[in-house]
């Protein structure tokens, strides 16, 4: 699908998404109206190759949109990045048995849930008996099918253990419609991300759709676990989180300015000449945030569009490059969220009256910026590499 048509379909969502975003916090949930347009628009797909009925989208292509929906609504654009993403890794590392079932029927699967091995999965003929609790299925109400994860057992009970002596585990793909959703995504921000828990009653899972989650979890996994779709996708799963959780908090970012801009537009205060927007202190300050702005946006595109043409070209990628994943994808966290929060802070009463579209933002931005895969000490390995570059 040409790049155009597929951020006009986005764009063209956006006003839905803007008009529901209260009823999406209050459901705790996309709403039906939301998710449809998004499966009518093909943009469930953005990742999957025309083949598999997607839209082939480049790594640019991608992040416009996740942030075009995070621009409508924080939870909205969560929930798509996670479904995106999920539904990307079952289409380029999974098994041919899982792209058939998932991919090549009436309608390709929407994916939520992740691969953290907190289930209990039994060696048996032909595949696995699986069972557990997983958490953090982002995006459950859009989804059709659902990753998990298992440490697997023999049937003494004991832990079977690889060649390293580390426990050997397991990720699946199951169809959502034998999950349970346990509704326990009660949250100060990303509310309406439909973050829950989700019970997995015991079944049985045969050998082609399950993956190896122990090299699909690992940096720089792309180049072992890769099969198919965009080259993009050789740079590996944690990378592909990388790239959606940084385009939301732009998406979300883009949002707070525009919203501080039109809050301060016809706001007047003591001690300010007409309305706070034409006075210097705000106008000082917003000039300094909004070129943050542009400045993560673009090394945030243009590195990971690198990325995807070293691929594409059967480049293998250095050390320095998947340090400067979590590097950018860390700073780029860091400047959004400076970015929201001095909005928020200049949006003064109206940011904590509900409802608050900035008060949804600053909410939203926390959230997401607590997410394990943005924990600071992901910077104590990729800075050696990092200095290297500069001796």
């Amino acid at each position: 699908m040409p790049r155009e048509e597929i951020l006009r379909r986005a764009r063209a969502i956006t006003p839905l998404i803007i008009s529901q975003a209260d009823a999406i916090e209050a459901g705790k949930d996309i709403t039906e109206d939301v998710r449809q347009a998004l499966w009518d628009s093909r943009l469930f797909w953005i990742y999957l190759p025309p083949e598999l009925g997607g839209c082939g989208a480049d790594v640019t292509t991608a992040i416009e949109v996740m942030e075009e929906i995070a621009y409508a609504d924080g939870a909205a654009g969560w929930t798509y990045f996670c479904n995106i993403s999920a539904t990307a890794v079952a289409m380029a590392f999974g098994s041919e048995e899982t792209v058939d079932a998932l991919f090549r029927g009436d309608e390709p699967a929407v994916l939520c849930g992740t691969f953290a091995p907190m289930g209990h999965a039994v060696p048996v003929d032909g595949g696995y008996m699986v069972s557990g609790r997983q958490q953090y299925a982002s995006g459950s109400a859009n989804a059709t099918w659902a990753g998990s994860g298992y440490t697997v057992y023999d049937t003494s009970g004991a832990p079977i253990l690889d060649s390293d002596g580390s426990p050997q585990t397991l990720g699946a793909f199951l169809p959502k419609a034998g999950l349970h959703m346990a509704g326990n995504w009660d949250v100060m921000g990303l509310v309406g991300s439909g973050s829950y828990d989700y019970e997995i009653p015991e079944q049985f899972v045969p050998m082609g759709l399950t993956v190896d989650s122990a090299k699909l979890t690992k940096p720089a996994c792309g180049p072992i676990v890769y099969k198919r779709g965009s080259a993009l996708f050789r740079i590996g799963t944690l990378e592909l989180a990388h790239i959606g959780h940084s385009a939301v908090m732009l998406g979300i970012a883009k949002r707070a300015m525009a919203e501080v801009v039109r809050l301060l537009s016809s706001k007047t205060r003591p001690g300010y000449a007409g309305p706070v927007v034409d006075n210097e202190p705000f106008r000082q300050q917003f000039g300094m945030l909004e070129a943050n702005y542009w400045a993560v946006r673009e090394r945030l595109i243009s590195f990971f569009a690198g990325l995807e043409a070293d691929c594409a070209a059967g480049r293998t990628l250095s050390e320095e490059q998947y340090a400067r994943c979590i590097q950018i994808a860390l700073h780029t966290h860091r400047v959004t969220k400076d970015i929201v929060s001095s909005c928020y802070e200049w949006s003064g009463s109206a940011g904590f009256r509900n409802p608050s579209v900035i008060g949804r933002c600053m909410r939203d931005a926390l959230v997401a910026c607590n997410h394990i895969v943005n924990d600071p000490i992901g910077m104590q390995g990729a800075t050696s590499p990092i200095i290297k570059s500069w001796q």
